[in-house]
């Protein structure tokens, strides 16, 4: 098989792409972050079996959650009841995934309502 100059530059070039696009469905996932609104008197439960929860304040009346996963073997799923008064996060492995302890690493920042402590989450409403 003859191989030209130019032929063997596509050539390296579709690799080189498959090659980016084949990386990237296995990279570090990007910073997420969404934001959930809390009833005063709310609570929040965080489930995370590997990683860092850096918590801090914030002056509004939501709950704001950013985090970064370590891999795509594992996902962050939330939920609200409808009166806002719980709000649940889950970090957990995908079905079929198997993810070492590294890759399993979700790191938390989460900005709760001035009004919460935690793990006592209980606000007062202003009179």
């Amino acid at each position: 098989m003859r191989v030209s100059a130019r032929n063997g530059m596509r050539y390296a070039a579709a690799l080189g792409v498959t090659a980016l696009l084949s990386s990237s469905a296995y990279s570090v996932e990007a910073r997420r972050e969404f934001r959930l609104d809390i009833a005063p008197g709310g609570a929040v439960t965080l489930t995370n079996n590997a990683g860092s929860v850096n918590l801090k304040s914030n002056n509004g009346h939501q709950v704001i959650i950013a985090y970064t996963a370590a891999s795509n073997k594992v996902e962050v799923d939330q939920s609200s009841t409808n009166d806002h008064g719980r709000i649940e996060i889950t970090a957990h492995a995908l079905p079929n995934q198997k993810p070492s302890a590294d890759e399993a690493r979700v790191d938390f920042e989460i900005s709760l309502p001035a009004c919460m402590t935690w793990p006592n989450q209980m606000c007062r409403s202003a009179a």
